[in-house]
């Protein structure tokens, strides 16, 4: 049996031997069972633990036994280690996208790089297509068709999308004009949209649509206004 050594001051014993992260994943996933854990990872404080799931940070000791969800602020650099965690957990590698799959829309010399992951079957990615995606001027939209099961005629409508010549054309007539889908009995493309979910699900961890990439991997999600995405495609 191996021997354990302890560091003994006052009352206080610590463990000599690093803990079992795995260990530690283990007993949260079997009390969270709910929750995907990612990652477990230590913090500058003793016994304190962060938990990385898909969207979220929070903290725990090493038993598992309590967990905590707050700011882990640094004070002697003012900064705040959650909003750090949490950034890096929200970023998208832009060049890991399945762009092959994707239709692209240019305006203006396409400047300014976007992709949006949209659904034709969803009310609010008509309302940023006509409010927001086509009143940019200089941009690059590369547009990936996510089949939502919930919705019941988002795989057919992104299938008469993905079958056209012209996507872009189609896809903007139908979402901004409400001009009706072609039909097509018989398509091949159909194999991009099982690429793109795929993707959207393993990969981002796609919870809700629209969700729109910046060029530097700033994931935005949801409905947003003209004027909040073009201040933050310009601070990327």
């Amino acid at each position: 049996m191996k021997k354990i050594l302890f560091l003994c001051l006052s009352t206080l014993c610590i463990s000599a031997y690093p803990l079992d992260i795995k260990q530690l994943k283990l007993k949260l996933s079997q009390k969270l069972p709910k929750e995907t854990i990612v990652d477990v990872l230590a913090t500058p404080l003793s016994n304190i633990y962060e938990v990385d799931t898909n969207s979220r940070v929070f903290y725990t000791d090493e038993d598992a036994n309590y967990i905590f969800v707050g700011n882990l602020i640094d004070l002697a650099n003012k900064k705040s280690l959650t909003d750090e965690s949490l950034k890096r957990l929200t970023q998208a590698n832009w060049n890991k996208l399945p762009f092959n799959s994707a239709f692209i829309l240019t305006r203006g010399k396409g400047t300014n790089k976007l992709a949006v992951f949209t659904d034709l079957d969803c009310t609010f990615c008509k309302r940023l297509e006509i409010d927001t995606l086509s009143k940019l001027d200089d941009v690059t939209i590369y547009y990936f068709l996510y089949t939502n099961p919930a919705h019941s005629a988002s795989y057919l409508q992104a299938s008469q999308v993905i079958c056209s010549e012209n996507k872009s054309q189609v896809y903007h007539d139908y979402m901004v004009l409400a001009t009706p889908l072609p039909s097509y009995s018989d398509c091949s493309n159909t194999k991009d949209l099982v690429t793109i979910k795929n993707f959207a699900d393993t990969q981002l961890h796609l919870e809700v649509t629209p969700t729109i990439i910046t060029s530097s991997g700033e994931i935005i999600k949801g409905l947003v206004p003209l004027n909040y995405l073009k201040q933050h495609m310009n601070n990327n």
